[in-house]
């Protein structure tokens, strides 16, 4: 296992290749993708990096990435709800997936106190640079949504100009340059 989170010194695991994302330590995020695509790789890592940031900013909690092969129901999960708007990524090769649940959220930090009940947080990372998470509210379903992310530097899917899908540009301290667009889930996937 790949400990980064808090400033503890890593720790290998022969038996998986979880890792915890360290948003301050970037170089360490960038080693465990080696998977990611040559072009891509560094601007994934410190998107990903970003979005664990946020989590720990936000929810406080660290973000904890797997491979496929040791979480293989969370994708197939996130494909049915990816299929509500018509998407398929065969053509993306995922490479890592995460998630985990949450009782009775309360996001003091940023937004003031709302609450959020129980949901449930998901997310695929693609070799491409594509990062998908969703956050799926169990109690309400109007706060239940699929975000998608570009890394910098990566050619948007076709997929989503197929769909109408627009995406806005955002700047990061961590994450650079961001591309992104999000659906609203209408149907229950649990």
């Amino acid at each position: 296992m790949w400990t980064l989170w808090p400033k503890i010194k890593k720790k290998s695991c022969w038996k998986c290749n979880m890792f915890t994302v360290e948003c301050k330590k970037i170089p360490d995020v960038i080693e465990n993708f080696a998977a990611a695509d040559d072009e891509v790789r560094e601007n994934l890592a410190k998107l990903v990096a970003n979005e664990a940031k946020y989590l720990n900013t936000h929810f406080d909690t660290a973000m904890t990435l797997y491979t496929l092969d040791e979480k293989p129901e969370i994708y197939p999960w996130l494909s049915n709800i990816f299929a509500e708007r018509g998407l398929n990524f065969d053509d993306q090769r995922p490479i890592f997936v995460g998630a985990y649940d949450v009782k009775d959220v309360v996001d003091s930090k940023k937004f003031g106190y709302k609450d959020y009940g129980e949901a449930h947080f998901a997310w695929v990372i693609f070799a491409s640079g594509l990062n998908v998470n969703v956050a799926y509210n169990q109690t309400e379903k109007k706060r239940r949504a699929v975000g998608f992310k570009l890394s910098e530097g990566m050619t948007e899917p076709k997929i989503f100009a197929e769909k109408g899908f627009k995406f806005a540009s955002m700047k990061s301290k961590i994450g650079g340059s961001i591309r992104g667009t999000y659906f609203v889930i209408k149907g229950d996937y649990l």
